[in-house]
């Protein structure tokens, strides 16, 4: 199982008003059990998103999610950056909560680690998928609630 490390360096979203981490650790060792490393989840703002998008990615504007896996075939050395900001707009547009919709980026993020692309429509597809039935058995777990984290 990797080792999971979280980063908050934004404002907006205080990841302590939910269990993310306990969740994430759980679904990891459920389901990622093949996963070896080191896996640090950084959430930013949307000024860092943009930069981190623009330099690595040469892609204007903040984003949900970036997966960056720096080690080599054996193990994992990820940082993920996750903008909660972005969250909070997604969330609203697609009807789901706040927890929820971090939880997804977190989920997507783990499925990029573990091999999974989403550049075709079908590998997209494929990969909606997969986060939904991760995200259902999250919901399944006893320290989920569909309560979402608080903002400012």
């Amino acid at each position: 199982m990797p080792r999971l490390h979280f980063q908050n360096a934004q404002r907006g979203v205080r990841p302590g008003d939910f269990p993310y981490r306990s969740l994430l650790r759980r679904v990891v060792l459920d389901r990622f059990d093949t996963l070896r490393g080191d896996c640090c989840f950084h959430w930013v703002g949307k000024r860092r998103m943009a930069r981190i998008n623009l330099q690595y990615l040469d892609h204007r504007g903040p984003t949900d999610v970036i997966t960056f896996d720096l080690g080599d075939e054996g193990a994992i050395r990820a940082e993920v950056y996750i903008c909660p900001a972005i969250a909070i707009e997604q969330a609203r547009e697609f009807g789901a909560t706040l927890q929820d919709e971090l939880l997804r980026y977190h989920l997507h993020a783990l499925l990029h680690l573990a091999g999974l692309d989403d550049r075709t429509p079908e590998q997209r597809q494929a990969m909606r998928t997969r986060e939904e039935e991760l995200l259902n058995h999250i919901r399944s777990l006893p320290d989920y609630t569909a309560a979402s984290p608080s903002s400012p």
